[in-house]
């Protein structure tokens, strides 16, 4: 059972569901006080260690029944209750259609269920990174190429044929009532199956390789609408990755500093007998402020990020927003009210993008004006923008008062750096202000720099 418990949990993991180590063992600790005969105690007490998140206990309910079902159903011989006479009928029956009659059906009536080399040659092998809701039409998909739909018309054919043989009325119910439970017997037999080899592609498909490689390493400007609903998936698989070495690093840091200053001022009070030790307290969790350019050629880059950072909200301090086209915007309140997948789409139709009408230089000078409180000595300052301006003032000096004033300046940008400097582009001077530039032209390169923002910390 062991054994099975960690199959599930790289099945789970595969599924992009965010199980640590220690809610695996606590997973085993629960699993271990409940019998696995009590199926629904055991499953819930599984549920309640390993799903943390809502939107993740869809999948889990899908995946449970792949690892901690029962066997299905076998198929048994068709008619082998009927009178005599009655059986006579059946098996002339057959042998006249015998030329009409497909293999399967042939086989189904004789109690017999395609093997598992059969099954294997149709469906073919799975794709490395098959999400588990598509397995209910891999399963439709699997029946279509073993003929169950001209199946079904078969059988219709061959109960007709039998009733005008003379076959009594409630004998054929009672042989079409143990053909339905040989094809409701079929069709267990192959989701099983279907799901077994769901379990085989989950267990040899590592938890790094589990999303989708190829989208997340396709450049944003090449994505289309297509793409958005898998990419929005692959962000959330990401960003768990990222929580978990975030919270790893996190518990890794509370080791403990003697704070020497305050020692010895406590102690001075009673002369230092006894002598009480006190230590720092270190804040691990960054505290971030967000400046995002908004406008169309930046929207994507964007929207991504925004998800990621508020996917990551109980590893940072705080967060700051605001979006600039030529005006700035505080956008904290919205992103504080809903989640990321209803409250950014819903802030981007607020913001109507355009073109040519960025100013990151009045936005800065906004930003400075108004909202300079959002900058001290803990936090990083994120920009995200390509420091195109549309030949308006840059006001870079404004980026490296930000840069005095904060714990450190960091600037996202999807454009490649033998872009910096052509055109309308003031990136070169803005590179210059900051402590550092990450590179973020698709999704990979995104999670990279905000993995390395957490890690810095």
């Amino acid at each position: 059972m062991e054994n099975r418990i960690i199959e599930f949990v790289s099945g789970l993991r595969a599924a992009g569901v965010r199980v640590s180590v220690a809610e695996s063992r606590d997973a085993f600790l629960a699993s271990s006080n409940v019998a696995v005969p009590q199926r629904e105690s055991f499953r819930v007490a599984l549920r309640a260690t390993l799903i943390k998140e809502q939107r993740d206990r869809e999948t889990f309910d899908r995946l449970f029944p792949m690892y901690f079902g029962g066997e299905p159903p076998a198929l048994q011989p068709v008619g082998q209750n009927l009178q005599p006479a009655d059986s006579e009928t059946l098996q002339q029956m057959l042998r006249e259609l015998q030329a009409e009659l497909s293999e399967l059906l042939r086989d189904l009536l004789q109690g017999k269920a395609p093997d598992a080399g059969q099954l294997r040659a149709q469906l073919g092998r799975l794709p490395a990174r098959v999400d588990p809701r598509m397995l209910p039409r891999v399963e439709h998909e699997l029946n279509r190429r073993l003929g169950v739909a001209q199946m079904l018309r078969e059988i219709e054919a061959l109960l007709a044929a039998l009733e005008q043989a003379g076959m009594p009325a409630a004998t054929l119910q009672a042989l079409r009532a143990e053909i339905e439970q040989n094809l409701q017997a079929l069709a267990a037999q192959v989701a099983r199956f279907v799901g077994q080899q769901w379990r085989e592609r989950a267990a040899q498909t590592p938890a790094e390789e589990a999303s989708d490689a190829g989208l997340a390493d396709r450049p944003f400007e090449s994505l289309g609408d297509a793409d958005y609903a898998q990419l929005q998936r692959e962000v959330r698989r990401l960003a768990a990755r990222v929580r978990t070495r975030a919270a790893l690093r996190h518990k890794r840091g509370r080791g403990r500093k003697l704070d020497a200053k305050t020692t010895l001022r406590a102690n001075v009070r009673h002369a230092g007998v006894p002598f009480a030790l006190h230590f720092k307290q270190r804040h691990l969790k960054p505290k971030l402020t967000l400046i995002c350019d908004v406008s169309t050629s930046m929207r994507q880059v964007v929207e991504f990020l925004l998800t990621f950072i508020y996917e990551l909200q109980d590893q940072l301090s705080r967060t700051r927003s605001f979006a600039f086209i030529d005006q700035l915007r505080d956008i904290s309140p919205e992103l504080a009210a809903a989640p990321p997948a209803t409250a950014i789409p819903r802030i981007l139709r607020n913001l109507p993008a355009g073109h040519y009408n960025t100013d990151l230089g009045a936005a800065l000078n906004q930003f400075v004006t108004h909202h300079l409180y959002a900058v001290d000595r803990r936090t990083t300052l994120i920009i995200c923008g390509d420091g195109r301006n549309n030949y308006n003032d840059p006001r870079h000096e404004l980026v490296e008062l930000l840069r005095r004033r904060a714990r450190r300046v960091l600037w996202l940008n999807p454009e490649p750096r033998y872009l910096w400097g052509s055109d309308d582009s003031d990136m070169e001077q803005y590179a210059s202000a900051v402590n550092a530039v990450h590179h973020v032209g698709n999704l990979r390169e995104l999670a990279a720099a905000v993995d390395s923002l957490l890690a810095s910390n």
